[in-house]
């Protein structure tokens, strides 16, 4: 997702303080904490994108508000030297307020990823989130006002998760009424806790066809895999099927690359609607 062309990828930090038990760049030496590059040195590789050519900056840190002075030191030095590029970064729901958001927006951001996870405050324990549902909505909340937009992604088929509860998360979705939203199913990528805690959590597949985008490759014991299959497209449907979602889509177009994206987004909800089994394996009929 851009806004401008081309986009550089930066990094402005390593590592992440968060224990969440699914993430995949978990990092065993967690104890060294997170590695920040000065402010100077990464305001020379930007300066350095942009003489090249870059027009924005995809900040790919776990989270870019890890350390708030930092982040709106960041901010506001992009500000200050008057830079002409726009940018997006992650950041986690309790890291950042309205005061930090703002100034992420007058420094030239357009978007932010806040992961969600889940619309039940059980569910996001048993991740090990350190977050509540409160703060995601306040998050949210401060992210449109200020004028950003907001990408939130959430997890289905979570240890412990009934299918009851996942509908709540769908339901939490609709509620936070973000500009994009994922629906991922949970994958135990090795070195995660999830991972190494496979037999306490659920089961998982042995067929490869589940390790993808469309599988479910992690099942709890509280649910089955076509429930998460299922689930999903269930949520997809209801999120971008929503009267005011399509018609601020609609109305939130100004360029050809937004009519693109647009067209494939409806391209993508028709198949939603057309396809019975979107999410399930290839059977070959």
């Amino acid at each position: 997702t851009y806004r401008r062309r081309p986009v550089a990828v930066v990094i402005s930090s390593r590592g992440c303080n968060r224990r969440c038990i699914f993430c995949f760049q978990i990092d065993r030496q967690r104890a060294k904490g997170i590695r920040y590059r000065s402010i100077d040195n990464v305001m020379k590789e930007i300066e350095h994108c942009l003489r090249q050519g870059y027009r924005e900056i995809k900040f790919i840190d776990d989270t870019l508000a890890a350390d708030y002075g930092r982040a709106l030191e960041l901010a506001e030095e992009i500000r200050r030297r008057g830079l002409d590029f726009t940018w997006f970064a992650s950041a986690c729901v309790h890291q950042v307020d309205r005061r930090l958001l703002k100034a992420f927006r007058d420094a030239g951001c357009w978007a932010i990823l806040m992961g969600a996870e889940s619309g039940v405050q059980k569910n996001l324990n048993t991740l090990r989130k350190g977050i509540t549902l409160e703060q995601i909505r306040r998050a949210v909340r401060d992210a449109k006002d200020v004028g950003l937009r907001v990408f939130t992604p959430f997890l289905i088929g979570i240890p412990g998760e009934t299918y009851e509860e996942a509908l709540k998360t769908i339901d939490f979705a609709c509620e936070l009424d973000p500009d994009m939203a994922n629906f991922h199913s949970l994958t135990p990528f090795p070195g995660t806790d999830l991972f190494d805690n496979l037999e306490r959590f659920g089961t998982v597949s042995d067929d490869l066809k589940d390790y993808t985008y469309q599988g479910a490759a992690f099942t709890p014991y509280t649910m089955g895999r076509d429930d998460i299959r299922e689930l999903r497209q269930i949520a997809f449907r209801r999120f971008y099927s929503r009267p005011g979602f399509l018609i601020r889509r609609l109305l939130s177009i100004r360029t050809l690359h937004d009519v693109v994206i647009s067209a494939k987004g409806l391209k993508g909800l028709l198949w939603l609607w057309l396809k019975r089994d979107l999410f399930h394996p290839n059977t070959g009929r």
